[in-house]
């Protein structure tokens, strides 16, 4: 996703370390006078927090940006005075069904217009959460933004030289598939007010220590994780 901001792309990414909405640890916005030109904002307490907080804070604002791009690059978005971005009227036909189109014939662009024009037409488009819903959605494949994520943090992180006590209390509760479930948890953080993160939430609250630990989890557990520079 970051070679789409090469400098041979004509899109450009800045990161930057400040002022986010209440509660986000990071937020992506556009340009409404500057084509394809993106800020991710991280906020100051992910500075200072752990390597988990770190890699899936600016992985799914990285992914924002990314999805961003494809959109304004084929004027399906434009960004308003706040940065925030805002579909083209009438992008999607009402005539035309989006719900049985293989997307591995599509680009990129097309891929996420399919997706959220066929949203719209389900009825499951939901304002500003447009962006969020998408995530659990297969966009590559079978792959959804989400699963990708869960993926390479589960690949990446450095779990071996994780917090003794962080270790302790995740193998005590998740087991040996220690490793996945935080990972998998890490990757839902940021989609709290989508279906998808709440049939998530539901389906742990069978067994309560894991409800409870996972709905805690990106409050408190994540900061106790290790907090050495990535």
């Amino acid at each position: 996703m970051l070679a789409e901001f090469n400098d041979n792309t004509g899109s450009t990414l800045t990161f930057k370390i400040g002022t986010t909405p209440a509660g986000d640890w990071g937020i992506t916005k556009g340009n409404n006078t500057l084509v394809n030109h993106y800020t991710i904002t991280i906020a100051q307490n992910v500075e200072n927090g752990s390597n988990l907080m770190k890699t899936v804070t600016l992985c799914h604002e990285l992914i924002h940006a990314y999805m961003f791009n494809s959109l304004e690059k084929a004027n399906y978005i434009i960004f308003d005075n706040s940065g925030a971005p805002m579909f083209n009227s009438n992008l999607c036909n009402t005539s035309t069904n989006n719900q049985n189109i293989d997307l591995n014939t599509l680009n990129t662009a097309d891929r996420l217009l399919v997706l959220l024009c066929g949203m719209q037409q389900a009825g499951t488009l939901h304002g500003e959460q447009w962006s969020h819903e998408i995530f659990n959605i297969a966009t590559f494949d079978i792959v959804t933004y989400r699963q990708a994520l869960e993926n390479f943090i589960l690949a990446n992180h450095d779990w071996d030289n994780e917090n003794p006590a962080f270790k302790t209390r995740a193998m005590n509760i998740f087991g040996n598939r220690w490793k996945q479930k935080i990972a998998q948890a890490t990757s839902w953080i940021g989609l709290e007010e989508t279906a998808g993160y709440d049939n998530y939430i539901d389906s742990h609250q069978s067994n309560f220590t894991q409800w409870q630990y996972l709905t805690l989890y990106k409050n408190t557990e994540i900061l106790a994780a290790k907090s050495t520079c990535l």
